[in-house]
C-alpha cells in the first residue's frame, strides 16, 4: 500500500491497513519539510505526484488517497482513477460491523466501530468515522464524511461533498442535498437543500 497524505487521516488509514496485516510501504505528502522523515516508523518518501512510486501501483500494489482538504482528494482521487483504474483501495477497520448485503465503492474509509446495516450502499472516497451507524438502506454518494458516533436512519439519501458532523442524528427517509453540512450533534428531522448549513436540535439553517 501506499497511503497519499501524512495528516491525521492517513494515519487512520495506516492503523486500519495495519490492523488488516497489509505492508503499507510508505505516504506520500506534498510538504517537502518532512520527505525522507518517518510518521508512525513508515518512510515519508516524496510528493504526490512522484512518477517513481505511482509506477508501483497495480495488482500488487493499492493506494489510499487521505489529503487534507476535500478538493485535494477530488483531484488526486480523480488522476489516480483514470491512470490506475484497479489501484484505490477501500481502507476497512477489522471492528467495523457491515452486512453482507451493504456494498461499497472505492478509496472509503470506514473506522472502528462503524456499523452498515443491510441494504446500506456507500459510493467512493467516503470517510465513514468511528461508531458512526448507517442504518437499513442508507445511501451515501460520493467524497462524503460522516462524523463519529452519528446516526444516519433508515432510507436516508446523503448526496455528494455533503458533511455530516460528529454525534448527528439524521431522521429515517430524510434527504441531505450536495454540500450540505450538518453541525456537530443537530438533530435532522426534515431534508436539507443542497449547499445549506444546519445547527440544533431540531436542526434549522444557519449563514455560512
Amino acid at each position: 500500500m501506499l497511503i497519499l497524505g501524512a495528516g491525521p487521516l492517513g494515519q487512520a488509514a495506516l492503523e486500519i491497513f495495519q490492523q488488516n496485516d497489509m505492508v503499507v510501504y510508505g505516504f506520500l505528502d506534498d510538504d517537502t519539510s518532512l520527505h525522507s522523515t518517518t510518521c508512525q516508523h513508515v518512510p515519508i518518501l516524496g510528493s504526490t505526484d512522484d512518477a517513481t512510486y505511482l509506477a508501483l501501483l497495480g495488482k500488487e500494489c493499492g493506494a489510499y488517497v487521505a489529503l487534507d482538504t476535500m478538493a485535494q482528494r477530488k483531484h488526486i482521487a480523480a488522476a489516480l482513477q483514470a491512470q490506475y483504474p484497479l489501484a484505490l483501495v477501500n481502507a476497512i477497520h477489522p471492528r467495523a460491523q457491515l452486512a453482507s448485503s451493504a456494498t461499497a465503492g472505492h478509496g472509503n474509509l470506514i473506522n472502528a466501530g462503524a456499523t452498515l446495516g443491510i441494504h446500506v450502499s456507500i459510493g467512493n472516497h467516503n470517510t465513514i468515522h468511528t461508531h458512526a451507524t448507517l442504518e437499513q438502506g442508507a445511501t451515501i454518494d460520493d467524497h462524503v464524511e460522516v462524523g463519529a458516533g452519528s446516526v444516519v436512519g433508515a432510507g436516508v439519501t446523503i448526496h455528494r461533498e455533503a458533511f455530516i458532523g460528529p454525534g448527528a442524528t439524521i431522521i429515517g427517509g430524510v434527504e441531505i442535498g450536495a454540500g450540505a453540512s450538518v453541525g456537530a450533534g443537530a438533530v435532522v428531522l426534515a431534508s436539507v437543500p443542497a449547499g445549506t448549513a444546519v445547527l440544533g436540535n431540531p436542526a434549522q439553517p444557519v449563514q455560512r
